[in-house]
């Protein structure tokens, strides 16, 4: 491998960690928002919107650079193995990093029996915000896909 594809390679990892939290940070509220127009979760999303909006993009960094991490490491080996990515494999990869991450997150929190009726919405935008920054972020990448 040359030091020219390495780099291509640390490329899309880094666009990846950068690009795609702040993406998902994006989906997330998007999504949220979306959530006011459900009965049962309007005085959550209504807490939710305000810590969004405020911490979101920190947040998203914080809790999204590693799944963003290993979605762009897919991406990339994908890419340096067959060339150019469809956007299918990103979206298999930002699949694969939420339920990997998803599960590493859910074993810290609450029990099912304390689970209340916001856990099936932030699963649910757990899953669209990975599945859509590593669509994006696939996307935005193609430039260094190719297998040259």
């Amino acid at each position: 491998m040359t030091l020219r594809r390495f780099a291509d390679l640390l490329l899309i990892i880094l666009v990846f960690i950068v690009a795609g939290p702040l993406l998902g940070v994006f989906i997330a509220a998007g999504l949220s928002s979306l959530g006011l127009t459900v009965a049962g979760w309007r005085g959550f999303v209504r807490d939710l919107m305000p810590f969004l909006m405020l911490y979101g993009w920190v947040m998203g960094l914080a809790i999204g650079a590693a799944p963003a991490a290993l979605a762009g490491a897919i991406v990339a080996g994908y890419g340096w193995w067959r060339g150019r990515v469809p956007l299918a494999v990103g979206m298999l990869a930002g699949l694969m990093s939420a339920v990997i991450f998803g599960a590493m997150l859910r074993r810290g929190a609450a029990s099912p029996e304390q689970a209340n009726d916001g856990a099936a919405l932030i699963a649910l935008v757990w899953l669209a915000a990975n599945v859509g920054a590593a669509i994006a972020c696939t996307r935005l990448t193609r430039r260094w896909q190719s297998k040259t």
